[in-house]
C-alpha cells in the first residue's frame, strides 16, 4: 500500500482513517438497531394492563402539561394588560410633571398666590370673600 505523506509528516496508509471511522459507525449503527429490537421486544412482552397504565400515564402527563401552559398563557396576558396600564399611568405622570415644571419656570410669586388662595383659602387684607349658601 501507498503511504500518504501530505498529513504533517505522519505516515497514515491511505484510506486509513475512513476505514477506521466507517467501521465505527457501523458498530455504533448496529448498537443502536440492537437497542431499538431490545425496546420493542421489551415492549411486546409487556402485558396488555401495563400498556394501558402506561397509555393514562402519557395521556395524564399531556392534559398537566397543557392545563398548565394555558395558565401559564393566561397569566402572561394578565401580565401585559398590566403592564399597559402601567405604561397608561407613566405617561399621564409624564405629562403632569411636565404641566409643574412650566409652572416652576413661571413667576414664583404668582405661584405662591395662586396655591396660598386655592389651597390655603388665604385672602388679602381688606379683599371680601363670598360664598354662595343657596346650594
Amino acid at each position: 500500500m501507498a503511504i500518504n505523506r501530505n498529513t504533517h509528516g505522519k505516515g497514515v496508509k491511505k484510506g486509513g482513517y475512513w476505514r477506521t471511522a466507517r467501521k465505527k459507525f457501523r458498530r455504533s449503527t448496529d448498537s443502536f438497531k440492537n437497542q431499538k429490537d431490545d425496546f420493542i421486544s421489551a415492549f411486546r412482552s409487556v402485558g396488555t394492563g401495563t400498556k394501558l397504565i402506561a397509555g393514562a400515564v402519557v395521556v395524564i402527563t399531556i392534559m398537566v402539561g397543557t392545563f398548565s401552559l394555558a395558565s401559564s398563557l393566561k397569566s402572561i396576558s394578565e401580565k401585559e394588560a398590566e403592564l399597559a396600564r402601567i405604561e397608561q399611568q407613566i405617561i399621564e405622570q409624564t405629562a403632569e410633571n411636565k404641566k409643574i415644571e412650566e409652572e416652576i419656570k413661571g413667576d414664583l410669586d404668582q405661584l405662591y398666590e395662586e396655591r396660598a388662595r386655592d389651597n390655603l383659602d388665604m385672602v388679602y387684607p381688606g379683599e371680601k370673600i363670598f360664598y354662595n349658601t343657596a346650594g
